[in-house]
């Protein structure tokens, strides 16, 4: 399954309400959710959870320059992965720099990914914490491919710099930080966020912010 559906305000799926916002897209609407990784035995793929494993593939290049056979552009096979993770985040961003929680499908199906039929739901909350990750991760990412993927390097920095406008103009905090699918540690969140925008661009207002 190559795409998701728009989740509607009654949708649920294992028992659980999916949207705490109305929907961002109109009703039917669909969008590419091609690639990225699954979660751990189902098959949701989750925006507050890919930012950080990213962003461990990319400190593992960045501090310890592991020596792996690499590609004609000099990237190994942590950074490959790491791309082909941020190319999903980045189809999870809306136009407004907020990023959808998740792609849903529940905990009903049990078997190989290919064999499931869907149809899988656009969790389109865009919480301020679970977008903060992606902005980390993706100015962490542009720091770390600057050398050697200058162009996609600067996609990651547009794309964390626009999260960053969608924080500060909408700082969206969950009712319930522990609830499954909501992703608790705002302060975290923006402190890490900051932190990377100040280092990949050195500019004080990011460090006034952290």
């Amino acid at each position: 399954l190559d795409d998701a559906i728009q989740a509607g305000p009654d949708d649920v799926r294992s028992g659980q309400k999916l949207l705490q916002f109305p929907p961002a897209l109109k009703p039917g609407n669909r969008i590419d959710v091609s690639g990225g990784w699954h979660d751990a035995g189902d098959f949701g793929k989750y925006m507050g959870n890919a930012p950080l494993a990213l962003a461990l593939f990319l400190l593992n290049e960045e501090e310890f320059h592991p020596d792996l056979e690499r590609d004609k552009k000099g990237r190994d096979a942590l950074v490959r992965e790491a791309e082909y993770t941020a190319d999903w985040c980045l189809k999870m961003q809306d136009k407004d720099g907020g990023v959808f929680e998740r792609v849903w499908s529940g905990f009903t199906y049990s078997g190989p990914p290919e064999g499931e039929k869907g149809p899988r739901l656009l969790d389109s909350d865009k919480w301020a914490n679970v977008t903060a990750r992606w902005v980390a991760a993706a100015a962490l990412g542009a720091q770390s491919l600057a050398t050697l993927d200058p162009a996609y390097a600067d996609k990651l920095q547009k794309s964390a710099l626009k999260g960053w406008d969608f924080i500060e103009n909408c700082p969206t905090q969950p009712d319930q930080p522990w609830a499954f699918g909501v992703y608790p540690g705002n302060d975290t969140c923006f402190f890490w966020a900051a932190v990377e925008l100040y280092r990949l661009t050195k500019k004080d207002v990011y460090l006034q912010s952290a």
